[in-house]
């Protein structure tokens, strides 16, 4: 007979089309129980609800290598033995398990069928009677009703109460679903009430006695009785629980989506009708939503908070905009339940967020406006301002003309404000607002813009880098090619600004200029670096090259010894001479670069010969200390530079030569070593004037 119900005799006879209705919503149902199962099945597989220990062991190399360490193989037969108990504890629970999902679809199915075979026998029955006494062949074609239909009448009656009850078992699990934990923000209260659904089914599954049999009538009955007592006593709860919950909403969209779906979805008739009278609850939930977002409004919208990159006015508009999606979002959806809506709750809330939205477009209207008005007057004055300003190292703008020998830098005038009107206009015109022909006309430009600013920045950094790399004499000897620079440079301090058509030609002839300084820069510091090259082999001339000790290991006398660093000393000075000549046609050279002449005498040269005359002065004497320091250095030393005699002449040793004769020659060498400087004239005349 089965172990369940089916639907009573008027469902039978509804329409062909309620029950393919009711069988779609049964598959349907099916699905989602087993989709639900299978996602269970995955979460459990991603999440692991046992977790193997994996010992920390170096397993690098060969098998043999590792079975051949006893205390290896014990840590790997331990595991092994753990794995075993955890996998053996798992599949044991595993058997323990009943498929409760797929028990309830079944059971209702056996329910589908076992009541109407049982209800076909009894309408078998009356057609057969009817067909009889229609054929006149008997008048009357009748048995004993009680002993033919009791048993089956009361066998399909068990089966519509146990499709009842499987039938309130999957209301209950419809209702209590994610969705209303999701807008309640309560599942472990739906959590209970779902483990005393759960319970519900324990007294039918657990039956001491045969529900089919007529003689238990009267125990099924209090079956029965005990159930729909304990399913009102769970739906008071749910009442209680969705009366408290519909006071406290996460979202109001959230919730009247969930309100929605159970409109069409076949539940709970008294949890149903109760969360139908939730709309007004959703419509206070959303005027809480609405003040909320109206006062954030209010607090922020004199400074509101910018996404990164967004200028100020279309950053403020676009924070706006996005207020009025959160509240725009939720009444749109509400429009679609036009009984809520008609209502006076309904009314109200619409005649309130109609008074947000148009406060926030007033605001959106008043910042449009405000940067439009004073945009169409800034813009003109912006673009008329020159492309590059004149500052100095500190960034202070000279406003008055400048002096040669000032100290004199360039700036990219592009204005911050110019680029912000650009920003904007960008994001303004995405969000949909009408723009100024000129304002579009610039912003249309700005990668050109950009291209100019770099270009720029690349040849005012160019100069700065020039002017950086001169020293004062440099400067002074080059103030004419300076001028030249800073005169084709100026150019775009005046007369160009950033509506001329010609910044590509002055950004050609800015670079050409420097182009050309710098290649007479490196020409004269290359001749400069030839003359530092020189004066630095001057400073580490030698003027005291010492005799060595012949075969014998004798060392030459004091006169010897002095005479013997004269003659080296002559040979040093010598080659020092043919050096510090070979400097005058390096300058005469860099006259020429500079003047076109080369007469050695011009008096733009004379503060650079001044220059040139100091530091040969410096390596000059830098070369006549570093010498006598050594010198002396040798001379209290403990290594002998050269002999002299003794003669034992009773009662006293007598030197030869005298003690002053020797300070004498020696003081001598070191005269000469300081006279030898004279053979260097100074470099600006003919005459013999030396420098020490």
């Amino acid at each position: 007979y089965g172990v369940a119900g089916s639907q009573d005799l008027h469902e039978k006879q509804q329409p062909a089309e309620s029950h393919g209705a009711f069988e779609v919503r049964d598959d349907l149902l099916h699905s989602t129980h087993k989709f639900l199962q299978v996602i269970d099945q995955t979460l459990l597989q991603l999440e692991g609800e046992f977790k193997f220990h994996i010992p920390d062991l170096d397993l690098e190399g060969e098998v043999e290598t590792l079975m051949s360490n006893p205390g290896m193989v014990d840590k790997l037969e331990q595991c092994v033995m753990n794995w075993h108990t955890q996998i053996t504890i798992v599949i044991e629970e595993q058997k323990t398990k009943q498929p409760q999902v797929y028990k309830r679809v079944v059971a209702k199915a056996k329910a589908q069928d076992g009541k109407q075979v049982l209800e076909q026998w009894k309408a078998s029955y009356f057609e057969v009677r009817a067909l009889i006494e229609k054929s006149d062949r008997d008048s009357r074609w009748e048995f004993n009703r009680k002993k033919l239909f009791e048993k089956t009448d009361y066998m399909a009656s068990v089966c519509q109460d146990l499709y009842n009850i499987l039938q309130t078992l999957d209301e209950f699990y419809i209702i209590f679903g994610p969705e209303l934990k999701a807008v309640t923000g309560d599942p472990k209260r739906i959590d209970d009430v779902l483990h005393r659904v759960n319970c519900l089914a324990e007294p039918i599954e657990e039956l001491t006695f045969d529900p089919f049999d007529i003689r238990k009538m009267s125990s099924w009955k209090m079956t029965i009785q005990k159930f729909k007592t304990d399913v009102q006593a769970i739906e008071r709860e749910a009442i209680n629980f969705i009366d408290h919950s519909f006071k406290t909403l996460r979202s109001s969209s959230a919730a009247f989506d969930l309100l929605l779906k159970f409109k069409h979805i076949r539940s709970r008739d008294a949890i149903n009708n109760q969360l139908m009278k939730k709309f007004n609850d959703i419509l206070a939930q959303y005027c809480k939503e609405m003040d909320l977002l109206n006062d954030i409004f209010m607090k922020l919208k004199d400074n509101p908070p910018l996404n990164k990159n967004h200028p100020p006015v279309a950053g403020a508009i676009v924070w706006e905009r996005y207020l009025q999606d959160r509240i725009r979002y939720p009444i749109k959806r509400f429009k679609e339940a036009r009984e809520l809506m008609h209502s006076e709750e309904g009314k109200v809330v619409e005649s309130k967020y109609v008074e947000v939205v148009l406060r926030m477009r007033g605001y959106e209207e008043e910042l449009y406006n405000h940067w439009k008005a004073e945009t169409t007057q800034t813009l003109p004055l912006l673009m008329k301002r020159s492309v590059l300003i004149i500052v100095n190292s500190a960034g202070t703008v000279y406003e008055d003309s400048i002096q040669p020998n000032t100290d004199v830098r360039y700036s990219v005038n592009f204005a911050p404000e110019l680029q912000e009107i650009i920003s904007e206009t960008k994001f303004l015109d995405h969000l949909g607002m009408l723009l100024p022909d000129e304002v579009q006309n610039v912003a249309l430009q700005e990668d050109k813009f950009l291209r100019y600013k770099i270009e720029l920045k690349k040849l005012v950094n160019h100069y700065h880098s020039l002017m950086d790399n001169l020293n004062d004499a440099e400067f002074s000897l080059m103030a004419d090619q300076v001028q030249e620079l800073r005169r084709v440079l100026s150019f775009g301090c005046k007369r160009l600004n950033w509506n001329c058509l010609g910044i590509p030609q002055f950004i050609q002839r800015g670079n050409q200029a420097t182009s050309k300084f710098e290649s007479l820069v490196n020409q004269i510091q290359k001749n400069e670096q030839d003359i530092d090259d020189k004066l630095k082999s001057i400073e580490s001339a030698n003027l005291f090259k010492f005799p060595m000790a012949d075969k014998a290991g004798h060392l030459p006398g004091i006169k010897e010894f002095c005479d013997f660093i004269g003659s080296e000393r002559a040979k040093v000075v010598n080659l020092l001479v043919n050096k510090y000549v070979a400097i005058s046609p390096l300058l005469t050279k860099i006259e020429s670069l500079i003047m076109g002449t080369s007469t050695g005498k011009a008096k733009r040269m004379a503060q650079f010969y001044a220059y040139w005359e100091h530091k040969i002065l410096d390596s000059l004497t830098k070369m006549v200390l570093q010498n006598i320091q050594a010198f002396n250095n040798a001379l209290i030393g403990t290594t002998p530079l050269f002999q002299i005699d003794t003669i034992l002449a009773l009662p006293e040793i007598a030197l030869l030569p005298k003690n002053s004769e020797v300070y004498k020659l020696i003081r001598q060498c070191v005269a000469d070593c300081v006279e030898s400087t004279k053979v260097c004239c100074r470099l600006h005349n003919s005459r013999q004037v030396t420098f020490i």
